[in-house]
């Protein structure tokens, strides 16, 4: 279904249900909350085409209203994030260390004197839910290699 179809027919749905008063928030509310399940982006709603508003004023509708946006961004215009399995965690280290630990609420630590932060493997799934909605792309890294110890004879 294009844009503009998915517009026009969520703004009818609107229309006829009676849960919906007729005041500016409620409207709006409903508005982005039914195009939101309908998997449009708040790219696409902030274009002439739909509600012609700044993508900041919708973000600003959108976190007023607690209405998410899982795409929010397209996954090439995210920071990329590389996690390492180490053991039972998935590991991240590098400059995105301390907003990742903060917005997935753990904690950050010094390891071989780089910043690191890790979530354990069964928290992974949620984790990367968590990211995505943050405007992170997070993906699991190889393991690296380990070198093989030499043995002296």
């Amino acid at each position: 279904m294009q844009t503009p179809d998915l517009f026009a027919s969520t703004l009818r749905e609107i229309a006829d249900s009676r849960h919906v008063s007729s005041d500016f928030q409620s409207l709006t509310k409903a508005l982005l909350t039914r195009l939101a399940e309908k998997g449009v982006t708040l790219e696409q709603c902030s274009g002439p085409l739909m509600l012609d508003r700044p993508l900041a004023t919708l973000k600003s509708h959108c976190t007023k209203f607690g209405i998410r946006f899982p795409d929010f961004t397209p996954p090439n215009m995210r920071t990329q994030l590389k996690f390492i399995r180490s053991g039972d965690f998935m590991e991240l280290t590098g400059e995105f260390v301390g907003p990742v630990a903060s917005v997935l609420g753990i904690v950050s630590a010094k390891r071989d004197g780089k910043a690191s932060c890790a979530v354990p493997v069964h928290a992974w799934d949620d984790a990367k839910v968590t990211l995505r909605n943050a405007g992170y792309e997070a993906r699991k890294g190889a393991t690296p290699k380990r070198a093989k110890a030499v043995a002296h004879a």
